[in-house]
């Protein structure tokens, strides 16, 4: 069966959702120019449709921000639609590959030749095909990331407006980013408009009067920011097997995104050997796609290597399903990897970590079992060697935050609540197991845990978080204090950043990462 043969564009509903409901949160002023600008808006794209294109529906920070941006954008009138497109394995391996390549990464190391072009344009002509079917003159189109690049051109000869919007990329260019751009660059050349993430993130050769920064967002009324009480979040957990407990069905409800009641109703797929970890064990939780860009093995082996077992701390890495992210080739070899690892980590350090896949079938559902597990956790760990989304933090979780990346996260990271503490060498000293430390601590509180990496590493001290070389392994070393009971003398309810405790203060030579007192 050929590829043109069993292309079907997916089109995934978007219900309105009226942004009124924010204004308890951003102000009457605020409001009031969301609505003024949202009219005019309404006025100029009058008779046109919006069409967002991307390459899933679910899984992974792109999918989760349209499912609220474009309900927005519903309820401020708007005509919007989203629309996914289709591809054969082989099609998302090639953009994979590039996607990887905008990430300053190799990936898998194949090829971006002439082969992968010709089967990249023949999978999106037939898209293409279905696509110009919905869309008229003066339409807009808004492409999303470079598995759809490849339509902006059919999509301009039907005389829509395209918009390419990237999700994705990295402050400093390498071989790598150059060869992905290489490849982008003929089918987004003559595109209206540019959008990304970061400025940094943009090749040299976008014209600066199309390019336009937008940084990620998310929705604070998300499932996944919804508020839990403790009873009900060791519910959820222990319903869906994450800890320990009676398997007792939650009696709350959490709110969907559209504001109607859902309930969790399925269980979520854990690897572990034996029970899952007690209610009240300390518990570190890193949750991301399995994406090799989110090092999972690391997180892993860093624990394991270095987190006292006497403490009784559990390792928890979840993702999604890797059958519920249809653009991730790459999912299911990396959630394989960290599987493989597990099985050869010691029988007790293999008993305190646990990986688990979060059922995709409900996004909702998906999303209100993270809010339950970052809410539970002692440490939530952002492990990314590159970040385009930003921080996945919550500002409602109120729970210590590690992040090893700095480019895109750095701007969630300055407006939010998450806190952070790192550690990392600046230089090297006379003997290489002895780097200098320097501090960086968001909140002005003693950290849970230091992290330590031997190599280079780069500190931006405005951000309070800590960029690490691809090549550099973590290292997670348990300090004292690890109990929620301590955790929560220490919380900051208010998420504020004291003043005096925004920079980054150099210490001493040390032999050994820093013991607290």
């Amino acid at each position: 069966m050929t590829v043109n043969e069993r292309t079907r564009l997916q089109e995934v509903d978007v219900q309105a959702l009226d942004a009124a409901r924010l204004e308890p949160l951003i102000g009457p002023d605020r409001t009031a120019r969301y609505e003024a600008i949202a009219e005019a808006t309404e006025s100029l794209l009058k008779g046109r449709t919006v069409l967002n294109v991307n390459s899933t529906a679910t899984g992974g920070g792109v999918a989760e921000m349209l499912q609220t941006l474009l309900a927005y954008g519903r309820g401020a009138g708007l005509d919007i639609r989203w629309l996914v497109i289709q591809g054969d394995p082989d099609f998302f391996e090639i953009t994979k590959r590039i996607h990887n390549g905008l990430y300053g990464s190799p990936g898998d190391g194949g090829e971006l030749g002439e082969a992968e072009r010709a089967h990249y344009d023949r999978t999106l002509r037939s898209n293409a095909d279905e696509l110009l079917a919905l869309v008229r003159p003066n339409d807009v189109v808004l492409i999303h990331d470079p598995q759809p690049a490849g339509l902006a051109a059919a999509m301009r000869g039907a005389g829509a407006k395209v918009v390419w919007r990237c999700h994705v990329g990295v402050d400093e260019p390498n071989e790598w980013t150059d060869r992905s751009w290489s490849f982008l660059r003929p089918y987004l050349e003559d595109v209206e408009a540019f959008v990304f993430s970061r400025r940094a993130f943009a090749p040299s050769w976008v014209d600066e009067s199309r390019l336009h920064v937008i940084p990620p967002s998310i929705d604070p009324f998300s499932a996944k920011n919804e508020p839990i009480s403790q009873r009900n979040v060791r519910r959820i957990l222990g319903y869906t097997g994450l800890i320990g407990g009676d398997g007792e069905v939650p009696a709350i409800p959490f709110a969907r995104r559209d504001g109607s009641p859902g309930r969790i109703n399925r269980r979520v797929d854990v690897l572990q050997t034996g029970p899952p970890p007690p209610v009240d064990a300390p518990v570190v939780v890193q949750v991301s796609r399995w994406d090799r860009m989110k090092d999972m093995p690391g997180v892993m082996n860093g624990f394991a290597a270095h987190v006292d077992p006497f403490l009784g701390a559990h390792l928890l890495l979840a993702g999604p399903a890797v059958t519920g992210v249809a653009d991730d080739p790459e999912a299911a070899e990396v959630l394989e990897e960290c599987m493989e690892l597990w099985r050869a980590l010691p029988h007790a350090a293999r008993s305190r970590v646990h990986l688990a896949c979060t059922p995709m079938a409900d996004p909702d559902e998906a999303a209100a079992i993270v809010n339950a597990l970052q809410r539970h956790a002692a440490v939530v760990v952002q492990k990314s060697i590159a970040e385009g989304f930003g921080s996945p933090w919550r500002r409602r979780c109120g729970r210590r935050a590690r992040s090893s990346q700095a480019q895109s996260a750095e701007s969630s990271i300055r407006s939010s609540a998450a806190r952070t503490a790192c550690w990392w060498p600046t230089r090297p000293t006379s003997s290489p197991s002895a780097p200098r430390w320097r501090r960086c601590c968001a909140t002005g509180r003693k950290p849970l845990v230091w992290a330590r990496m031997p190599g280079r590493a780069r500190a931006r001290s405005s951000s309070a978080t800590a960029t690490w070389s691809s090549t550099g392994s973590c290292s997670l070393t348990s300090a004292e204090a690890t109990s929620p009971q301590r955790l929560r003398k220490t919380r900051n309810p208010r998420g504020v950043m004291p003043q005096e405790t925004r920079g980054c203060a150099p210490m001493a030579a040390r032999p050994d990462p820093p013991r607290l007192p």
